[in-house]
């Protein structure tokens, strides 16, 4: 089709194929990929199913020799690729019983696998992002009648073999998706894109610059992360032992269902990390702050400690949640990592809320104070009036983690004297937020959670707090934050 259209000597339709930067045209012979390479001839270019959304649009659809229909979401000689004689030149042109000499695209498209290569190794060279086209479509969709069937059915209900991809070949496609202009069909997501990308780049910067002048490399260092002299000895000697169940169980204290204490972090560690914290504030470099209701700490994260963080994630907090927590803590992620901090003339306490995770750790890095505990209520989404029934009151201990579900109705008390900093953790697990327990711990309104004990009433969150109490000086609900 090159040469000819080259040489000037075309069809109408291979003028506009051609004009598309499509390789073929409606009756040339092709195979296709379909879990292995299968013969037919392109039936329809730029094809569109009638349930597509508008614009939507993919190179072919092939009819194969055994009468199914397939469409390639991406012309690619990894999905569809030439084979055999192409199409008779048009009259006067060539000989109509002569063949074209193959083009470079059909050469390599038809070339054999090497003899080291096993029988599917096309198939696992081959790919289109499931970002591109969505995670029910692989490289090519089987089809019977005209609809492209995504389960890759034939008709007669035997499976059709899907692609089987080797992982670098689905990264190359991934990152060839990821490479491509974004869809123009909304200004809005072009420029919440850009916003995003400009907000990384400033973090980034941030991040380089405070590294140059931070007091402890090591608490950025995610090579070498986190180190033995951090923890309580008590706490290391569990996971030195490879974190047995019973030896989690014997570490912990249930102080109320679902609440758990242990020792965790050394005293040194505490005083590093807080002095960390403080001097970045005083850097003059930009704070995030931590949430919608603390107005005062710093998101670790943005600070170039993330890296750290994944790792006390992943190696130590994931398989106490995973013992304690099985079904919200099993497979934690990722997570939101900050400190907060507490003394008069700033944030007192904190309102009784929930917090934005699937498990909460708490620890406390110190500095003297009285006052200041943390009052536990019910469980959202437990069913009954429990959500705001008082359960525990947590007196903080430097170096002394709690650990609960983030959807526990807590708040932290006022602080008579001094200040008290903690480091907050907040755990979440991409797959437990796909399931309807996860969505059934939202699904009680605050009308229906019965009589409340008092200290459980949030101001913030709770439409009925006036009913039982009158609104602290200068405080409304606030329905935005949840709770």
């Amino acid at each position: 089709l090159a040469m000819r259209v080259g040489a000037g000597v075309v069809s109408d339709e291979e003028a506009s194929v051609a004009a598309q930067g499509l390789r073929f045209i409606v009756g040339q012979r092709v195979e296709a990929n379909v879990g292995e390479w299968r013969s037919g001839k392109v039936s329809k270019v730029l094809y569109h199913e009638s349930d597509w959304p508008d614009g939507k649009v993919v190179p072919y659809q092939v009819t194969l020799d055994d009468g199914r229909r397939v469409y390639a979401p991406k012309d690619d000689d990894r999905l569809i690729r030439a084979v055999g004689p192409v199409l008779d030149p048009p009259p006067g042109t060539a000989s109509s019983t002569g063949t074209e000499p193959p083009t470079a695209d059909s050469a390599v498209a038809a070339a054999p696998a090497a003899p080291d290569e096993p029988a599917s190794a096309a198939a696992e060279d081959a790919t289109e992002a499931a970002a591109a086209d969505g995670p029910a479509e692989a490289s090519t969709t089987v089809a019977t009648g005209t609809a492209s069937d995504p389960a890759g059915m034939d008709s007669d209900g035997s499976a059709t073999p899907r692609p089987l991809f080797s992982i670098r070949a689905a990264l190359e496609l991934l990152i060839d998706f990821l490479a491509r202009p974004l869809d123009g069909s909304g200004d809005e997501y072009t420029a919440l894109w850009h916003a995003e990308a400009a907000r990384h780049a400033e973090d980034v910067e941030t991040m380089e610059q405070y590294r140059v002048q931070c007091l402890h490399a090591e608490l950025f260092d995610a090579a070498a992360g986190p180190q033995r002299d951090w923890f309580d000895p008590s706490f290391w000697a569990v996971f030195e032992g490879g974190a047995q169940p019973h030896a989690i169980r014997g570490l912990v204290e249930e102080v109320a269902p679902g609440i758990f204490q242990f020792p965790l972090f050394s005293d040194t560690f505490c005083e590093k990390l807080l002095d960390e914290t403080l001097h970045y504030e005083a850097s003059g470099l930009p704070v995030a702050r931590p949430n919608s209701m603390n107005n005062y700490g710093v998101v670790l994260n943005a600070i170039g400690m993330e890296r750290v963080m994944d790792l006390l994630q992943r190696s130590f907090v994931r398989p106490l949640a995973n013992e304690l927590f099985p079904t919200d803590g099993e497979h934690l992620d990722h997570h939101h990592t900050f400190m907060v901090q507490y003394k008069e003339g700033e944030d007192l306490g904190l309102d009784m809320h929930t917090d934005a995770c699937d498990v909460t750790l708490n620890v406390c890095l110190g500095r003297e104070f009285t006052g200041a505990g943390l009052t536990f209520c019910g469980v959202r989404g437990s069913g009954g009036a429990d959500e705001r029934k008082f359960v525990h009151r947590h007196e903080h201990v430097k170096g002394r983690a709690i650990m609960h579900l983030g959807h526990q109705r807590h708040g932290a008390d006022d602080i008579k004297t001094g200040e008290r900093y903690n480091l907050i953790m907040w755990n979440k697990s991409a797959s437990f937020r796909l399931s309807k327990a996860f969505m059934q711990k939202y699904s009680t309104p605050p009308s229906s959670r019965g009589t409340p004990d008092l200290v459980c009433l949030s101001y913030t969150h709770d439409d009925d707090y006036e009913t039982y109490k009158e609104y602290p000086p200068g405080k409304r609900p606030r329905k935005d934050l949840g709770g």
